[in-house]
């Protein structure tokens, strides 16, 4: 079986069109490690325990893991508790969304959304302030580690990441404190695109939290549906049928969010379109489909695409997406000090590491090996230079120094 077939073999268990008993024996733990590498695994627990007995067998293997995501879910609970709290305190405004607004508004309980973090975002120019607070309260920030450097210029951050990572004071759990969305970053506009969607949201209340302020059904379609195309999917490799960076479980969010009552499609189309994202929202819509057979507008929506581009199926993202990275790394670039920008050159281009080049680059083989060869007489031709540099240096010291003794 493809690995296609597999996952939609998947995606049929955790929302109830296929039995667990018609699985084949030998195959149930490659579903159950499929379903952890999707982070789906306590959806098909959930179908595992409500379905048949034939699961019986397997659960009490998996107790113990589902009660690790139980206990993951509300140590990310506390966590967002303690920054809401801070953040109330000092009035600036919070708006929750994607993992945590997900899963304590649309899932039937919060555990069964897997999280890796948990975002919020506050006004911009409320962000600095915002991350002071935090750190004062005890959360850990993590500027700059991932890059190699000992930056203190915010606005070379900003340039460069959408938001700012912080982790809790034990360090088990991370927070990405957002003033901007990286989907705004890929739009065809750069205004109002923010004020947008502070508008479209809406308060919730819940026994965790009190009051929270998330996403109306709309918006948090637009948002989830962009930002896994654009930031998670790697849809220039067409060699697999199964994109990189494809994930279940975002498309299992798509499932729940395109089923809400009342989901005023004509004005997400309206916005898709407005911002320029009508080709991904289309990708994602079509995936969320294709996987869950969920019922959407999808000929309304291809019909508008043709009517704009005259064509069913593109990724004209590509360019796009490439021209904003560039613009955005160069202003980067432009904000460091000229030692910072020696470290960045050294650090993050000679002396890449060779994992990082293999998954963000996507290398063949044979140009990982090219690519290692250029890099290697790159690095020796700077060392060579930095030692003459450094004996040069030497040299004049010892002159200088000569000439005052005498």
């Amino acid at each position: 079986m493809s690995e296609k077939e597999n996952l939609k073999r998947l995606a049929r268990l955790i929302d109830g069109r296929q039995a667990w008993s018609e699985i084949p024996a030998d195959e149930h733990w490659e579903i159950i490690h499929l379903a952890r590498f999707h982070h789906v695994f306590p959806l098909l627990y959930r179908a595992m325990e409500t379905g048949d007995a034939h699961a019986n067998g397997i659960l009490p293997e998996l107790n113990i893991e589902v009660l690790q995501h139980k206990a993951r879910s509300l140590l990310l609970a506390k966590t967002a508790a303690e920054v809401k709290q801070v953040l109330t305190r000092v009035e600036i405004p919070t708006l929750w969304f994607k993992g945590l607004a997900l899963a304590y508004t649309i899932y039937p309980a919060p555990w069964l959304r897997c999280m890796g973090d948990i975002d919020v975002l506050v006004p911009d120019e409320q962000s600095e302030f915002a991350l002071t607070q935090l750190i004062q309260a005890g959360f850990v920030n993590q500027f700059y580690e991932t890059l190699g450097l000992q930056l203190h210029d915010i606005k070379a951050h900003k340039e460069l990441v959408h938001h700012f990572t912080l982790f809790s004071k034990m360090k088990d759990a991370m927070v990405e404190l957002h003033y901007d969305l990286s989907i705004r970053r890929i739009s065809q506009l750069d205004v109002s695109i923010l004020d947008w969607f502070w508008e479209h949201a809406h308060t919730v209340h819940t026994q965790q939290f009190g009051d929270l302020l998330v996403l109306d059904h709309e918006s948090e379609l637009l948002l989830v549906a962009i930002h896994d195309i654009v930031q998670h999917q790697n849809l220039a490799d067409q060699r697999n049928e199964v994109p990189g960076g494809f994930g279940l479980s975002r498309k299992y969010d798509l499932h729940l969010l395109v089923g809400q009552d009342g989901l005023d499609w004509d004005m997400v189309f309206r916005q898709a379109k407005t911002f320029g994202w009508l080709d991904p929202f289309w990708i994602a819509i079509k995936q969320t489909h294709d996987y869950f057979g969920t019922p959407t507008n999808l000929d309304a929506l291809e019909r508008e695409l043709q009517t704009i581009y005259h064509i069913t199926y593109r990724n004209p993202l590509q360019d796009l997406v490439s021209l904003k990275t560039y613009r955005v790394a160069w202003r980067f670039f432009w904000h460091l000090s000229l030692h910072d920008k020696a470290s960045f050159i050294w650090n993050r281009i000679l002396f890449i590491p060779e994992a990082d080049i293999r998954e963000i680059y996507g290398l063949s083989e044979t140009q990982r090996v090219w690519s290692y060869h250029i890099r290697r007489i790159i690095q020796k031709t700077f060392s060579v230079f930095r030692l003459a540099i450094t004996l040069t240096v030497a040299q004049i010291k010892q002159k200088v120094k000569r000439d005052d003794d005498e």
